[in-house]
């Protein structure tokens, strides 16, 4: 996944921009979370092992983590940010499976 940022200050001038594709500056994704809400990746009724894989694969889960994974089909499978979660959904679409990235219900 890529990011950029940029900032400029209307008082002085002052600019700053920056791009990655890893882990995203500290803060930054905190800061999306708070400005955008939280969305999950839900899966409805998919093969679940080719879909385990996939985000096995993609998130760098462990056996366990995994199979608590596993024990949350059908539903929302992960949650964070908008554009996590999309490329998490493109990654599955990619092995020709199905998810749908929905924001997150508060209570």
């Amino acid at each position: 996944m890529t990011w950029s940022g940029s900032f400029a200050c209307a008082k002085c001038g002052a600019a700053y921009e920056e791009d990655g594709w890893d882990e995203l500056p500290f803060g930054w994704r905190e800061a999306i979370l708070v400005e955008e809400g939280e969305w999950e990746l839900r899966v409805g009724s998919a093969q679940v092992l080719a879909v385990l894989k996939v985000l096995r694969g993609a998130l760098g889960l462990t056996l366990a983590e995994t199979a608590q994974l596993k024990a949350r089909f059908p539903g929302a499978l992960c949650v964070g940010t908008q554009a996590e979660m999309e490329h998490l959904r493109l990654r599955l679409l990619a092995a020709e499976e199905t998810a749908e990235v929905v924001p997150v219900e508060l209570p």
